[in-house]
This record gives C-alpha cells, sequence and structure tokens, in this order.
C-alpha cells in the first residue's frame, strides 16, 4: 500500500459523537483505514507566557524612572519589588497587550552599588514570571 505524501486531517466533532474515543475508533468513523503519520496542530493556542524588554537596568545613582515593556498571554500584576523601588506604574495589565511600564527609583545613598527586583507574573497562572533587574550605582 503507498502511503501519500499529502496529509489527511481528521476533524473530532463533539457533535458526531468522535469525542472521547480512540484514534483508531476516530480513524474507523471516518471511513479511513492504513497507517496514520500523525501531526498535531497547534496554531492558534498561546501557551502562558510573560515577557519584559528590556529586563536589566544599570543606572546612576540618583533617583529616576526606568521604562520596560510587558507582553503576557493574559492578566499580569506585579508581585514583588526591592524596597528601593518607590512604584511600578502601572502594577496591572490586560492580556495581549503591550504594557509600558514605568519603574521609579528612588536615589541610592548607601555608598554601595545595589541590585534590585521587579517581578510580575501572570494572574492566572503565578508560577509563571519575569524578573526585571535594576543594578544601581553607589
Amino acid at each position: 500500500m503507498a502511503l501519500s505524501s499529502t496529509p489527511t486531517l481528521l476533524e473530532i466533532n463533539a457533535e458526531l459523537g468522535t469525542i472521547n474515543q480512540s484514534l483508531n475508533t476516530c480513524i474507523a468513523n471516518a471511513g479511513k483505514t492504513g497507517i496514520w503519520n500523525s501531526q498535531l496542530d497547534f496554531a492558534g493556542y498561546i501557551a502562558d507566557s510573560i515577557s519584559a524588554s528590556p529586563n536589566l537596568f544599570d543606572v546612576s545613582n540618583a533617583a529616576q524612572s526606568v521604562s520596560v515593556t510587558i507582553t503576557s498571554s493574559s492578566n499580569w500584576e506585579v508581585y514583588s519589588q526591592s524596597i528601593w523601588v518607590i512604584s511600578v506604574v502601572p502594577n496591572t495589565g490586560t492580556t495581549g497587550v503591550s504594557v509600558s511600564v514605568s519603574i521609579n527609583i528612588d536615589k541610592n545613598l548607601t555608598g554601595t552599588i545595589r541590585t534590585g527586583y521587579v517581578y510580575f507574573r501572570l494572574q492566572s497562572n503565578t508560577s509563571i514570571t519575569v524578573a526585571v533587574q535594576i543594578n544601581q550605582a553607589a
């Protein structure tokens, strides 16, 4: 039996009763036989994700703001920040919209270089996070 190089698509349709059946049953119900090369199509599927760009800043010791773009697959929030990060505006965002976020940093009076972080996470899956690192000069 010669195999076709053209893929054959099999729709699994709940209305036709082909859901929750084995692949062999679905194939038989479709009136097909032979060897099947299965390929999953995840077109349109968006995995949970969040990103920050840029995600690293080296800044002077002065009070200042830096801007980062947050892009996510679902609603997000700031869930932690270093004590010397005065504010993060906005501190939440919505699905699929790239948002410019201002991170407002206090003046460094410690006399030493410090490193801090602002953490963003998805509200729907709080284990998916991204960190923005800020290195501030003495």
